[in-house]
């Protein structure tokens, strides 16, 4: 299980538009490009991701990058550092409809982008909202892949994230058995259903963390952890420090 890090400092915001291709170049932190309209191909080391109007390409730091527009594109574009463990930063491509609220998201990192203030005021934090966002959508991406009761099984175990679940039951309401949900499980995820839902909680603790206005005692509560000293215990064996030492850390 990865930490969250450092969190995320937006580099560039800013818009495309254009018929002619954009040259070869790389960038010093990973990028999101939503395309807006038109159709274009982006070139990222090996790999051709075709691009149509409501695509959103994740493109990793570091790796030479090219577009080639088919006719007039706009595209919008977000380069940040750091962050890696909210959001995997490989080269991929995800539907994201230009008028959801992870497209104006975007939009608006563009307009604060623009604003004299450096950094811009608030673009950080809509930063961390984007790449949760985005990472939501990689979610229910590999939840579409997946075995019906697989899907169904983790989804339960997400939305109830904060609830003791039985495995047995678990997979009584899913429709399959134990065994047969376990294996499932282990193939997905690497890990049986409770293991996962561990997981589930550890990260939505550090997102909690992230929060000033939350107690370490609230934050456990809302992981399901409802004893503050057995929270504090999990969380150091999984971060190394206690909550309130690792809060600290992400602050400095």
């Amino acid at each position: 299980m990865r930490t969250l890090g450092p969190l995320p400092r937006l580099l560039v915001a800013n818009r495309y538009a254009g018929v002619r291709d954009v040259p070869w170049h790389v960038h010093a932190g990973h990028e999101l490009v939503l395309v807006r309209s038109g159709n274009c191909i982006i070139v990222c080391g090996e790999l051709e991701l075709s691009c149509p109007a409501g695509t959103l390409a994740v493109l990793p730091r570091g790796r030479p990058q090219y577009q080639r527009s088919r006719g007039p594109v706009r595209t919008s574009y977000v380069v940040w550092q750091a962050g890696d463990a909210l959001l995997d930063p490989s080269a991929r491509t995800l539907r994201l409809p230009v008028g959801s609220r992870p497209a104006r998201w975007i939009e608006d990192l563009c307009d604060l982008a623009r604003e004299p203030d450096a950094p811009p005021t608030g673009a950080d934090g809509l930063l961390l909202a984007l790449l949760a966002a985005v990472s939501r959508l990689d979610d229910d991406r590999r939840r579409d892949a997946m075995h019906p009761a697989l899907a169904e099984a983790t989804r339960i175990l997400t939305e109830h994230i904060a609830e003791s679940l039985d495995t047995g039951k678990l997979a009584a309401r899913v429709g399959v058995s134990a065994s047969h949900l376990a294996r499932l499980f282990r193939q997905h995820h690497g890990c049986p259903p409770l293991h996962y839902q561990h997981r589930l909680r550890l990260r939505l603790s550090e997102r909690l963390l992230q929060d000033p206005l939350l107690s370490a005692a609230e934050v456990g509560r809302r992981c399901g952890w409802p004893d503050l000293n057995y929270f504090c215990r999990v969380f150091r064996r999984h971060a190394g420090s206690p909550p309130g030492t690792w809060r600290g850390s992400r602050h400095v």
